[in-house]
């Protein structure tokens, strides 16, 4: 994993936090599931982003299973 820089995450930290392939992980930034921006060609997600996109599928789920 690279190393985090002031609260952001590469496409690669995303992938290993996440343990989701680069694909999924670009598809999550285009249809900003997962807010972030880009800095040059590269794409920089605030860990915040990420913790709740987490937060977000974790309350989901529970909902989920409150409904069944």
């Amino acid at each position: 994993m690279s190393k985090t820089i002031d609260g952001l995450l590469t496409i690669a930290d995303l992938c290993d936090r996440l343990h989701v392939s680069r694909n999924t992980a670009y598809r999550l930034l285009a249809t900003q599931v997962i807010p972030a921006f880009k800095v040059g060609r590269s794409w920089r997600i605030p860990v915040s982003s990420m913790e709740e996109f987490i937060a977000d599928q974790l309350n989901d789920k529970k909902e989920e299973n409150h409904h069944v």
